[in-house]
């Protein structure tokens, strides 16, 4: 069930990613992020840009695997609501 579940997440991720770019909120964050990080990473030496971009390769991986929990955790609970109305 688990692998479904992940293999469910990895072919819905793109769809669900491209329809919240479109909220101004996220808009707006995403281009706000994206300029901070431009303007820090111009303020760096090298090495310091090689740990940064380490940091935002385990932050990267970090936060899809709470993605792909929050998916398993909320498909798990549909599954469960439409259990408890078919019963």
């Amino acid at each position: 069930m688990k692998n479904a579940l992940h293999q469910l997440w990895l072919d819905n991720t793109e769809d669900i990613f491209n329809r919240d770019r479109g909220c101004p909120q996220v808009k707006e964050l995403t281009d706000l992020i994206q300029r901070n990080r431009e303007k820090l990473s111009e303020a760096l030496s090298d090495a310091q840009k090689e740990t940064l971009e380490k940091y935002d390769d385990c932050c990267a991986e970090l936060h899809d695997l709470y993605f792909e929990r929050f998916f398993e955790s909320g498909f798990r609970l549909g599954v469960q609501l439409t259990l408890a109305g078919l019963l």
